[in-house]
């Protein structure tokens, strides 16, 4: 994830990354799937964008 971070912007510590992901996710503002863990890591995706994506498997 973060090897491909823009170099025009700072990359943030990990931890703060997942934290706002987390804010996102209680608000509404993102979409999350999966478990966290390494055989089935979180997925996230903004809902207007929902129909549109190639899915990985069924949600």
């Amino acid at each position: 994830m973060f090897d491909e971070w823009s170099s025009d912007y700072p990359k943030p510590h990990p931890g703060t990354l997942a934290r706002w992901l987390d804010r996102a996710v209680e608000r509404g503002l993102v979409k999350r799937d999966g478990a966290g863990r390494k055989s089935d890591p979180f997925y996230y995706w903004l809902p207007e964008r929902e129909g549109k994506l190639y899915r990985r498997r069924e949600w």
